[in-house]
């Protein structure tokens, strides 16, 4: 799969996200059989969140050492940290605290891709996708 395919698909992960906001924003309670704009938020960051710890988990087990025990370590803890955060927390704040996960998991593909285990492009598009989200996270907790 080339570059600008898995950047189409990156992006279109982040409209559950904007769908989420806009009904918030416009006070659509309820989506049939999905929820409200927040719990379909915070369902997807769950998923999210948990498929990028799991892309980080498969460069640890990729690259080893190189890649630092660490990495492993925080991958994990970033998914249960989300799955607590999904479960315990009121919703406002279970999407204030996926906000805060995705801009850690910016931070780590940034080292990612200093150290060079990513490419380029996939950062931009890492950093673009992310952008998108915790602005659409932070709309969504606002207004719900």
């Amino acid at each position: 799969m080339n570059n600008r395919m898995l950047a189409m698909l990156a992006y279109a992960g982040t409209l559950p996200f904007v769908g989420s906001a806009a009904l918030t924003i416009f006070g659509i309670d309820t989506v049939p059989t999905l929820g409200s704009g927040p719990q379909i938020a915070a369902a997807w960051a769950l998923t999210i969140a948990s498929f990028i710890a799991g892309v980080h988990w498969g460069q640890y087990l990729s690259n080893g050492a190189r890649a630092g025990i660490m990495l492993a370590i925080v991958s994990n803890a970033i998914a249960i940290l989300g799955w607590l955060a999904f479960l315990a927390l009121p919703l406002r704040f279970a999407l204030l605290a996926f906000a805060a996960l995705f801009a850690i998991l910016l931070l780590i593909d940034r080292r990612l891709h200093e150290a060079g285990f990513i490419g380029p492009g996939y950062w931009r598009t890492r950093l673009g996708v992310t952008l998108v989200v915790v602005a659409a996270l932070l709309v969504t907790a606002v207004f719900a």
